[in-house]
């Protein structure tokens, strides 16, 4: 009986493994054929459009506009972010300090573009730069320690 149920068994799996290598060679042999045939646009898609590449001016026309921007939205206290003009996005900031937590992070990203690119300022913006990035270092100074935690979930 264990014999016979022995051959039945091998005989099933070396059918089964013949029509699986059958069908994996066919399944290689018909997508080295023709991948063309069943996706031409795998192949032969459209082509993009060629992108002009920035000036170098128009660049710096950007940057410009940023370092103003920066300079512009700077408070009064030397640090930047409020939550005014949040476009009527809520920002999850429980009390206590975790909108202190807000307003750091805000200063450290606008203080670290102006740092990155005084360098490619003009003489007068860049003065105007480096006084606010003396105020915002001094606020960031006088302000790191009042950030706290409200929960462990902010």
């Amino acid at each position: 009986m264990r014999i016979r149920f022995s051959l039945i068994l091998i005989a099933l799996l070396s059918t089964a493994c013949g029509k699986m290598a059958d069908s994996a060679q066919a399944q290689a042999t018909l997508s080295a054929e023709s991948p063309a045939k069943n996706y031409p646009l795998a192949t032969t898609g459209p082509l993009p459009e060629p992108i002009e590449p920035f000036t170098a001016a128009a660049i710096q026309q950007a940057i410009d506009r940023g370092v103003d921007f920066l300079l512009q939205d700077q408070r009064p206290d030397g640090g930047w972010g409020s939550a005014e003009r949040t476009k009527g996005l809520n920002i999850y900031a429980p009390v206590p300090g975790s909108h202190q937590g807000f307003k750091l992070a805000v200063a450290g990203l606008a203080l670290t573009a102006l740092v990155e690119c005084e360098v490619t300022l003009e003489s007068d913006r860049a003065a105007k730069v480096s006084t606010a990035i003396d105020r915002g270092t001094q606020w960031m100074l006088d302000n790191h320690e009042r950030v706290r935690r409200a929960e462990p979930g902010a």
